[in-house]
């Protein structure tokens, strides 16, 4: 009667006590993770954390006595780890006919993608096989859950939250303070080398979560740490009525948690401008809160002193405040 041996890294299929056909996963299972796939994938062929449509071709051998033909196989993490650190896409591919002894890639243009789930797991992840070929009697595809082992190496990636603020209006002399946080989101240490400004009145200015032993531009993060970083714009050689836009860029070894916009920077809008009576629009602390927007000559903003969120219109060169909701 047939019946099935599951052995580490190939499966034989059985049929009246001769072996139809064994096939095995040849090591090594070559890495393609050029960064024209996606954009966190570093092209060293090494598949590390948050690498994403990185190619396989496993290379299959038919170890078995009897030739199999259109061999068609499917991979799949089958690991226990929930959720999945990773998945394979590809389906069933073609690796055409495979005769005793033979080994294979799949055939031209076909490939498998690889997708790093989970950003802060690294180590060995089992990939399991799914065969089926013409001349198997099984009514479902041959499945040996333990074909070979891909290892997932540590990684740092980079997160600056919140990657943009506008800070409202403020007037000239009246410095704008704007926090942002910057993140190891990765499974690898990473190293914060620099953190570059855009403009000479725009500058990293001490904060109390800052270690004294510590810069505040260059410092290691852990994998899941995050590090708070203050930011001070100088406005007093800023002409009033001048809408500024300044920006920081935080230089590190790790990869880019999102790149639209890149997320090692932090964008900094506002408009400069004594026109405004000093409370007649939201403080530069209250701009956080409030969000708010400006377009041409008006300031658009939330504001909660009536007890509920209300949208205010506040004319700059006037100083008109109108409330848009009641």
């Amino acid at each position: 009667m047939p019946y099935f041996d599951e052995v580490s890294f190939n499966k034989r299929f059985y049929a009246d006590g001769d072996i139809s056909a064994d096939f095995e996963v040849l090591k090594p299972v070559v890495i393609d993770d050029s960064p024209s796939y996606f954009f966190r994938n570093n092209g060293d062929g090494i598949l590390q954390s948050g690498e994403e449509r990185v190619r396989i071709r496993p290379r299959v051998k038919n170890k078995g006595t009897s030739d199999a033909t259109n061999v068609d196989i499917e991979f799949y993490y089958s690991g226990a780890r929930v959720p999945a650190p990773i998945e394979i896409r590809g389906g069933y591919e073609r690796y055409g006919d495979l005769a005793a002894g033979e080994s294979g890639n799949p055939k031209e243009h076909e490939y498998y993608r690889v997708y790093v789930l989970d950003w802060q797991f690294s180590g060995n992840v089992e990939i399991g096989m799914r065969v089926d070929w013409d001349e198997s009697n099984s009514p479902s595809p041959i499945d040996t859950p333990d074909a070979f082992q891909l290892y997932i190496a540590p990684a740092p990636i980079l997160s600056v939250r919140p990657a943009d603020a506008h800070f409202g209006v403020v007037a000239p002399a009246d410095d704008v303070t704007v926090a942002t946080s910057v993140g190891n989101v990765g499974s690898g240490p990473m190293t914060v080398t620099n953190i570059v400004t855009s403009h000479t009145d725009t500058q990293l200015t001490d904060d109390l979560e800052t270690p004294e032993e510590e810069s505040a531009t260059a410092f290691t993060l852990e994998p899941g740490q995050e590090r708070r970083v203050q930011v001070t714009i100088r406005t007093a050689a800023i002409q009033s009525g001048t809408t500024i836009s300044r920006q920081i860029e935080v230089i590190s070894d790790g990869s880019l948690a999102d790149n639209t916009p890149p997320s090692n920077t932090l964008q900094i809008t506002g408009l400069v401008s004594d026109a405004v009576p000093v409370g007649s629009l939201p403080t530069v602390a209250d701009a956080w809160r409030v969000d708010a927007d400006i377009s041409g000559d008006w300031s658009v903003y939330e504001d909660e002193r009536y007890g509920n969120t209300d949208i205010f219109a506040h004319q700059i060169t006037t100083g008109t405040e109108i409330r848009l909701t009641t």
